[in-house]
């Protein structure tokens, strides 16, 4: 029996490298599907952005905005372009299959990791 457990097709953002104790105001893109949330140390710290436009191995432009909760600007703004990865989490003989990537969030960039996203 085949699961859809993982088979959200999306990017992942690791943001424990740049989570303080005191809550920030996220927000995350890909592409133009965003995800805002407040995070803070003990919160979570990586962010899911689920798209389902993401069907091919390609390359998608991502964003992270970070900002304190009432400043009028971010303390962090950053953009790159990540390559999505073929992922079937049952297995290749086993629907679904789904594309997907993970990015680690540093004060000095977003750096594409690899292996597996959830």
């Amino acid at each position: 029996m085949c699961s859809a457990i993982g088979a959200e097709p999306g990017v992942n953002f690791d943001l424990k490298e740049v989570l303080t104790k005191r809550p920030l105001d996220v927000k995350v893109c890909v592409d133009s599907t965003c995800v805002h949330r407040r995070a803070s140390v003990g919160r979570g710290s990586s962010i899911f952005v689920e798209d389902q436009a993401l069907n091919a191995p390609t390359m998608v432009p991502v964003t992270v905005v970070i900002s304190r909760p009432g400043a009028d600007r971010p303390v962090m703004e950053k953009s790159t372009n990540v390559q999505l990865s073929k992922v079937q989490p049952n297995g290749p003989d086993c629907p679904p299959l789904v594309y997907q990537a993970a990015v680690d969030v540093r004060s000095d960039g977003i750096y594409e990791l690899h292996g597996p996203v959830i």
